[in-house]
């Protein structure tokens, strides 16, 4: 599951658990539409540029063409819910690692406003979005600073759909019973957004509800900088 299956149209599954003989017979094609809808604003005087961090995946050693999912072993039997839960987490530099320069050009373009710019680790950036990227029975997420053990953001799941992390509580389009609809972010503006090195390094920690088995979760985050400008 996830981003490099099915590429072709082909999809891999264990038909011996899944279906009720090779071919799948029984199983019915659905056909899905999204709507998606895109608001824009005008840039105002003092707005400033922002850029793709290379941070983080909970899976990921680089933010290019490296896997992103992961499985989720179902816990065993008799395990009490709260303790039914399953743990990833992963450290990465916030927006300067060009250790898989071949990775980083199949996809983004990073290496190359790195090596146009000449930009280093020690350059410094703004911390101004950060956007969690989830699967269903998610319980929680979070973006720590790896030198201070601050959480910087995070996000969970709570009876109210007030923690960040919705779930659908009826049959409405938007709000499927038993599904993720939605994600909150953090954002920071020019009065409070961070400055940190383009290498910091941040550590992302995503859990999930392990009481059934899942696969290709994932547990991101995508982060957007801002260049410090070193003349003001």
């Amino acid at each position: 599951g996830g981003v490099f299956c099915c590429h072709d149209q082909e999809f891999l599954i264990d038909t011996d658990e899944e279906c009720s003989d090779s071919l799948c017979s029984e199983a019915i094609p659905d056909l899905v539409y999204g709507k998606v809808t895109v608001f824009y604003e005008d840039a105002e005087p003092g707005a400033r540029d922002v850029e793709r961090g290379a941070c983080c995946s909970a899976t990921s050693g680089d933010e290019g063409k490296s896997q992103k999912e992961f499985d989720i072993p179902k816990c065993a039997a008799g395990t009490p819910q709260d303790e039914c839960v399953f743990y990833l987490e992963n450290v990465q530099e916030l927006a300067y690692n060009v250790k898989h320069k071949g990775s980083y050009k199949v996809k983004h373009h990073l290496v190359e406003i790195l090596e146009k710019n000449r930009l280093q680790g020690d350059d410094l950036v703004y911390l101004v979005n950060a956007q969690p990227h989830l699967h269903m029975n998610a319980l929680s997420i979070q973006l720590i600073d790896d030198v201070t053990g601050e959480v910087i953001c995070e996000m969970h799941q709570t009876e109210d759909n007030k923690g960040g992390i919705m779930s659908g509580r009826g049959t409405a389009a938007g709000d499927e019973i038993g599904f993720l609809v939605g994600v909150s972010q953090c954002t920071w503006d020019g009065k409070n957004a961070r400055q940190y090195r383009r290498d910091h390094p941040f550590r992302v920690r995503g859990v999930y509800n392990a009481s059934t088995a899942q696969r290709g979760v994932m547990a991101n985050w995508k982060l957007m900088v801002s260049p410090v400008d070193p003349k003001k």
